[in-house]
């Protein structure tokens, strides 16, 4: 295929991380996926990864492979899993690809990442996926870092617990993260619940998350203005939050 003229890309510290212009044809066999890649972005088996992957194949039957993959210079994947997934459905046995002037070890090693970075232009990782590469000693951004890193405060040693149940169900850490906040903001505006900042309370309201309510109820029942007293009861006895609106007593003759 004919090529375009070469760009060096270059990291922030100057770097080269990658080359964009000519391409190779590389045996889809040869490949080997980056360790970092979250494995539900490539599921057939995983409903929303299947619709996207679904989707984007079709895209290829129709306009062709517009995109080489990145590879480093010993056939690890730096960008294209989901590319080479659909091209293999489709019956490729070779695929366009840019040699990246990295191996497998740099990747592993190096400060910063590849992967997220190509990534970060094209399909979002999601709030799971993120945790998953932490969960796995990968590099995540900042700000999905920030997140996991407080509820690691909060809840302590039994943050691996935690994150390990958020994993299970398929969930994002920022939706618990920005519950807990909320939750510990109310708590701080009042003395008397002090000691409910402390990590058994925090550990009370993950078990009453995972297994009576969920993040969301603690967010909607602090938005529509449910006492905190009510709040802090339920965690601390594992109970439903319920509501019961009463209506005016009607006025003899009205």
């Amino acid at each position: 295929m004919a090529g375009r003229p070469v760009t060096t890309i270059k990291n922030k510290d100057g770097k080269v991380v990658g080359k964009r212009g000519t391409s190779v044809m590389v045996a889809i066999s040869k490949l080997t996926n980056n360790p970092g890649e979250p494995p539900n972005r490539i599921d057939w088996d995983n409903p929303k990864s299947k619709k996207e992957l679904t989707a984007l194949m079709n895209l290829i039957v129709e306009h062709n492979l517009m995109e080489p993959v990145t590879i480093t210079k010993d056939f690890m994947l730096i960008d294209g899993h989901r590319r080479v997934t659909c091209c293999e459905k489709l019956g490729y046995t070779e695929i366009p690809a840019y040699i990246a002037p990295l191996s497998s070890a740099d990747i592993k090693d190096a400060n910063y990442d590849p992967f997220v970075m190509q990534n970060a232009a094209r399909k979002s990782l999601d709030g799971y996926q993120y945790l998953w590469r932490y969960m796995n000693g990968f590099s995540i951004p900042k700000l999905h870092l920030s997140r996991i890193e407080s509820l690691e405060r909060w809840v302590g040693t039994k943050s691996k617990y935690m994150f390990k149940r958020i994993l299970m169900k398929g969930g994002s850490p920022a939706t618990y993260a920005y519950a807990m906040g909320i939750y510990r903001k109310q708590l701080k505006k009042d003395s008397t619940y002090k000691k409910k900042l402390q990590k058994g309370h925090m550990n009370d309201m993950v078990e009453w998350m995972f297994n009576v309510g969920s993040p969301s109820n603690i967010k909607y029942a602090l938005l529509n203005l449910i006492p905190l007293e009510v709040l802090v009861d339920c965690i601390d006895n594992r109970k439903a939050i319920s509501t019961e609106f009463k209506s005016a007593a009607t006025k003899p003759g009205g």
